[in-house]
């Protein structure tokens, strides 16, 4: 079989037959007089009008055949639109194009064909007028010339329905009221009516002259684009027609929704669109409304999704049914219950599809009473059991369900799970109980310890319903019975030992301090030593930990296998019994170690060196003394205790007045501070105190004091001093003289002195000149301690005395090859003595140079605040030890490693420097780390 071939100018040809809208259109009288009068005066079996469309031929009058349409593969029709004239086939068993054509060989039996294509205006072939015969034959002369009129005749019917088309469409748009326009899209002509403009808001006459360009302008641009696509789409034969909403800019500047349509109504020979024509339509009302229609059902949607979702997410079963007991909605839980995944499953089926029967019976009862009489049920039902067996409890609502006439069109049901509610209420009134029986154990503080714990084990077992009780301390693997509730039959008695391993206590201190057997019977359990020996069925133990230590354990255990099962309940029973038997032996383990610390106490009380005294603060007398103290003042103990705090001190007395220790103020301690006690003989001696305040049990304000005779210290502090200044005067003038002596000798004043010899002048010199030194600071200091060095204080300007201060030190810094460098330091007045200033700062700038680097440098400068001056001086060194900072103001004191005693020095010049700033008013401190040293002086603004 061959398929007919496709024309050249196929595109335009199926624009053109699209353009009459004909395809698939009832029959017309027309055309069908055509065929009928064919077929008579042909005399064959089948005349038919076949318009060929892209893929089929379809008839529009067919005279002898039912069917409408053909593929256009097997189509003969489709051969016959090739040519201009006549197609026939005599015999198309005889023609090796059609002899195996399925029309040929199938039940329509075609033997005869002839065709004539019908033709457009435009020239295009749109189909045929064809004859059909089931018998092989040729057309005559006559009957040709006849075939060809009738051919025409169709034709002319077809040309006449295409001019006619756009004749008609546009008396219709006329009649609609609709704007019109036609443009030819090769020249660019356009026609628009009177209402295209004034859909716009225009006079015809303003827009004028008009062309496509006036259409451009007033649409909106965002919408060309679409338009243009479209209007592709249409002349690419891809639409039958062109259709767009679009908008138009209205002359009072709002926008106008339009619908535009359009159809090419003719083509150019070359098979181009020509003339195009279409209509505008106002729908801005019909898009407000659709805007409204769907602002209000993205609402509703909303809304539907939101109450969907609070119906899903609720933590109850709900579900509505029909009338007839038909599920119409269920929510997920309803669904989970079900083990049904989703709500189409479920839609439209009974409950006899979802539930056991006995469960339907019920419920159809209870569906009754709602649905016939409106009755609204609200019950507890235990409608199944978990994987367990344990019962499963449901409240359940029941609910009619009315229209908006008030009748009754199904019901609603609610179904919440309280198998947790009823179970928490039941272990509410078991731990009740039980909180009731640990009330009366801990309440009863009248009996001895021992009582109380038999009494707890006893209590213990009538409550969990077993027969033994055992409060066991275990040390190592042996197992010691201390207290026990057990038959009489069982011979158990405090006292009583047994192996660990023996018992299912051992395996209590493996298994995380707590073992539950509700059953050894057929267990791992059976095959333990207690229950071999012991014949232990039920067991139920917690380890008891005292001061952290393990002591033992509490357990509870029978013979045979106990009526109800143990659950959480008991063991949290037997936990809270073993925190209060836990409390008890702390209790009792506490007020021993409390007898043996007092004790003790009171030994370290009595032997204590020092003078110790309790005193009642609100009347300072004293409750306790030792004998150090009676020994101190002189004083008998007896007489001591009559005696009040300000009588033996009213130094300390004073200080507790002062310090508001008598009441209730958050200070709790006094001291270290030095007082005059009274001796019994009417001197006084010099104390270190220290008090602290402590409340009594009664509440009552008590204060603890220790009484430090310092009497022979202050005695060889003075002896020291005095020693000192003694031996300082006395050195000083022989040290002079001494220092001159060398001096003349070094300078060869007295001849020239050997080398050797003056190498050995020489070192005696410099130690002279330290040894000089040291008498110096050491009266310095001697003066200080004593009160006696004298301050001139005076304002001075700061920047002139560090300037000096930098002179002095210059030679110092030069040997030590050290720069010593004045930074930033503000224009302010300091009141200080010049010369004890200039002391100061020359020892921190010595140190500062002894401790720096060969080459480094040190700085000083200054800050100011409103009324102090802080001075500081930094060096870049070692830095101060870490173990040397706390002491590093103390007389003597020199840090203990080798480079620091290589520096040399007195171990005064900090201390010196310390108590002068101190008598100026000001302050001095440091800050130090390796490669890093800051000492601050802070001194009065004046």
């Amino acid at each position: 079989m061959q398929a007919p071939p496709i024309p050249d100018n196929e595109r335009q040809r199926l624009l053109a037959l699209n353009s009459l809208d004909i395809l698939d259109t009832p029959a017309e009288a027309a055309f069908d007089r055509i065929t009928r009068l064919a077929r008579n005066t042909l005399g064959v079996r089948t005349v038919l009008i076949s318009l060929v469309d892209a893929n089929r031929q379809w008839f529009k009058s067919r005279q002898g055949l039912e069917t409408t349409e053909t593929s256009r593969a097997v189509s003969f029709c489709g051969h016959a639109i090739l040519g201009d004239g006549l197609f026939e086939i005599p015999d198309t068993h005889q023609d090796p194009r059609f002899a195996d054509n399925p029309l040929v060989t199938g039940a329509a039996q075609i033997r005869f064909y002839a065709g004539m294509p019908l033709r457009s205006r435009d020239g295009y072939a749109l189909g045929t007028l064809c004859l059909i015969d089931t018998a092989a034959r040729t057309l005559t002369a006559g009957e040709r010339e006849l075939f060809r009129d009738l051919a025409e005749l169709a034709e002319a019917e077809l040309q006449r329905r295409e001019q006619l088309e756009r004749v008609h469409l546009r008396a219709v748009v006329e009649g609609t009221g609709a704007g019109l326009w036609e443009w030819n899209v090769q020249t660019g002509a356009t026609v628009f009516n009177e209402r295209w403009a004034e859909i716009a808001g225009y006079r015809l006459t303003e827009l004028e002259p008009v062309s496509i360009a006036t259409w451009q302008t007033l649409v909106h641009p965002d919408d060309l684009a679409s338009s243009e696509a479209l209007l592709n789409a249409h002349f690419n034969g891809e639409t039958p027609a062109y259709e767009l909403a679009c908008r138009m800019r209205h002359k009072q500047g709002h926008w106008v929704w339009v619908l535009d349509r359009g159809k090419v109504v003719s083509w150019t020979a070359d098979g181009r669109p020509e003339w195009v024509m279409g209509t505008h339509i106002d729908i801005t009302d019909l898009k407000d409304s659709e805007a409204r229609r769907l602002q209000t059902d993205q609402a509703l949607q909303s809304r539907e999704r939101l109450l969907r979702t609070i119906i899903d997410n609720i933590p109850m079963n709900i579900y509505v049914k029909d009338r007839s007991g038909r599920k119409l909605l269920a929510n997920r839980s309803e669904l989970n219950q079900l083990g049904i995944e989703q709500e189409a499953d479920i839609l439209g089926k009974h409950d006899r599809d979802l539930y056991p029967e006995q469960l339907v019976v019920k419920s159809d009862q209870e569906d009754r009473a709602v649905l016939d009489q409106g009755e609204t049920l609200s019950l507890m039902e235990n409608e199944s059991a978990d994987q367990h067996g344990r019962p499963l409890w449901y409240r359940v609502s029941k609910l009619p369900l009315r229209n908006q006439d008030g009748d009754i069109i199904g019901l609603v049901g609610l179904s919440i799970d309280v198998t947790e509610e009823r179970n928490i209420k039941h272990n509410l009134h078991r731990q009740l109980q039980f909180l009731s029986v640990l009330n009366d154990i801990a309440a009863d503080t009248k009996n001895t310890l021992n009582d109380r714990l038999n009494r707890a084990l006893a209590l213990g077992c009538e409550h969990l319903g077993l027969e033994t009780g055992i409060i066991s301390h275990i040390e190592q693997d042996r197992y010691t019975v201390q207290w026990c509730q057990a038959p009489a039959s069982m011979s158990l008695n405090p006292g009583d030992g047994f192996s660990l391993g023996d018992t299912f206590c051992s395996l209590v201190l493996k298994n995380a301090g707590e073992l539950v057997i509700h059953s050894a019977t057929g267990t791992e359990y059976q095959r333990h030593p207690c229950y071999q020996i012991f014949g232990v069925e039920t067991y139920v133990g917690i380890r008891l930990m005292v001061n952290s230590q393990v002591y033992g354990t509490l357990n509870f255990s029978a013979s045979q296998r106990a009526l109800s099962s143990l659950d959480e309940n008991d063991l949290a029973f037997v936990r809270l019994l073993g925190h209060w038997v836990e409390s008890a032996l702390e209790r009792e383990h506490d007020q021993q170690q409390l007898l043996q610390r007092e004790a003790r106490l009171r030994v370290l009380f009595e032997l204590s060196p020092l003078g110790i005294a309790l005193t009642d603060l609100s009347n300072g007398r004293f409750i306790a003394v030792n004998d150090s103290l009676v020994q101190q003042s002189g004083y008998d103990r007896d007489t001591l205790l009559t005696m009040t705090k300000r009588e033996l001190s009213p130094g300390l007395s004073h200080q507790i007045d002062q310090q508001g220790f008598r009441e209730a103020t958050e200070q709790d301690q006094i001291g270290p501070v030095e007082i005059k006690v009274k001796h019994r003989d009417g001197h006084q001696y010099p104390a270190n105190v220290i008090g602290l305040k402590v409340s009594d049990v009664d509440g009552s304000r008590l204060l603890w004091t220790v009484y430090e005779d310092i009497s022979d210290r202050r005695r060889i502090e003075r002896l020291k001093s005095e020693l000192v200044s003694t031996v300082s005067h006395e050195l000083r003038t022989p040290l002079t003289s001494i220092s001159g002596s060398l001096k003349l000798l070094a300078a060869g004043h007295l001849g020239e002195v050997p080398a050797a010899a003056s190498k050995m002048v020489s070192v005696a010199l410099k130690n002279t000149d330290r040894l000089i030194l040291l008498v110096n600071d050491l009266l310095d200091m001697d003066k200080l301690i004593a009160g006696r060095m004298p301050f001139k204080m005076q304002p001075h300007a700061l920047q002139p005395l560090l300037a000096t201060t930098a002179d002095n030190i210059a030679g110092y810094a030069h040997v030590h090859r050290v720069a010593v460098t004045i930074g930033e330091v503000p224009p302010v007045n300091v009141k200080v003595d010049a010369h004890r200033f200039e002391q100061v700062m020359a020892n921190l700038l010595s140190n500062a140079i002894k401790f720096s680097p060969e080459g480094g440098s040190v700085t000083i400068d200054a800050r100011t605040t409103t009324s102090t001056v802080t001075i500081t001086v930094r060096d870049h060194g070692p830095g101060i030890p870490e173990a040397f900072k706390s002491q590093i103001f103390q007389r003597f004191s020199q840090a203990d490693n080798r480079d620091s005693r290589q520096k040399g020095g007195t171990g005064l010049g900090l201390a010196i420097s310390h108590s002068i700033v101190q008598n100026m008013g000001g302050d001095i401190g440091f800050e130090s780390r390796p490669g890093l040293t800051e000492f601050r002086v802070v001194l009065v603004r004046v």
